[in-house]
């Protein structure tokens, strides 16, 4: 049976499983609308019932409770409603301890979500939500108060700089491609490939940032002069990000139609990973891959 409510006004409502909602007037006029989502992401959430629940609706907001742990009194999350001249609407709410737990739970593409994260949540997991699933809406609860020691991955790579945090993070790799992209400092950042063992993690989560630039360059003109350029990094990280992975025959056959300045780019990438690969085996087959490159870098771009 589809879940069914009334409402304090008397307004009969009927959630399908597709998510499509009726609502009935008192009078008998009705309407239609989609039915919001709302996933809870994170370890400070104290988890309440899931499930479809009616929430009020007040100035087009839907009223939304919840509760932190470290709190003994609720918090009103406002998100706008699709609807607004009833008193009350539905809301399907589900807790995930993380992002992982919410993906593996359900699909975005098939519904739009509101997606509300603790301050806990790795600023990684959030930058991919927000590029795999452009429609989603997401939500961050900051701490009121911050600590000494931030995380760098969630402080504006400006900033570090302007507080003397520069020098402590320069061998990071994530905070230098972070402070190369904001100045357009393109080379710099594909020099970070070669200069620093980045692991898949770091790889990815650059992507994330030029991935952000590059939907935003119809936008800003600084951005549309160096959309190309923008994409060729996006791929070159991709490229790395599948070598650090270990998914070699993926690796392989991209290699088969690379383009030839990818190529380029790479090699000195394959030739750090042949010359520090302790088994035979590997280093064979970065050997493979550095002639393979080779050949195809020597083609016209």
């Amino acid at each position: 049976m589809p879940p069914e409510f009334q409402t304090p006004s008397g307004v009969k409502i009927t959630v399908a499983d597709s998510g499509a909602v009726e609502a009935v007037q008192p009078g008998g006029s009705g309407r239609q609308f989609s039915l919001p989502r709302l996933a809870m992401i994170g370890q400070t959430f104290a988890v309440g019932a899931s499930g479809h629940q009616l929430v009020p609706i007040k100035k087009g907001k839907l009223l939304v409770r919840y509760r932190l742990l470290s709190e003994s009194e609720d918090r009103i999350l406002q998100i706008t409603s699709p609807v607004a001249d009833i008193d009350q609407a539905p809301v399907l709410r589900s807790y995930h301890p993380d992002v992982r737990d919410f993906l593996n739970t359900v699909d975005p593409r098939k519904a739009s979500w509101t997606v509300v994260l603790d301050e806990g949540i790795p600023r990684i997991d959030l930058m991919s939500l927000k590029v795999k699933f452009p429609s989603l809406q997401t939500l961050v609860l900051h701490p009121v108060h911050h600590t000494e020691e931030e995380d760098h991955r969630r402080v504006r790579a400006t900033d570090l700089v302007s507080q003397g945090k520069a020098e402590q993070l320069a061998q990071n790799p994530v905070f230098l491609a972070r402070l190369h992209l904001r100045n357009l400092e393109l080379d710099q950042v594909k020099r970070l490939v070669t200069d620093f063992p980045m692991t898949a993690e770091e790889l990815d989560f650059v992507r994330t940032f030029l991935q952000i630039m590059i939907r935003n360059d119809r936008k800003q003109a600084d951005l549309a002069k160096v959309a190309s350029a923008l994409k060729h990094l996006d791929e070159l990280f991709r490229m790395a990000s599948l070598l650090e992975q270990g998914m070699r025959d993926m690796f392989d056959q991209e290699m088969d139609r690379m383009n030839p300045a990818i190529a380029r780019d790479l090699l000195g990438l394959v030739q750090k990973r042949r010359t520090a690969a302790p088994e035979k085996e590997d280093q064979i087959y970065f050997w493979e891959c550095e002639f393979r490159l080779s050949k195809i870098a020597e083609k016209t771009a």
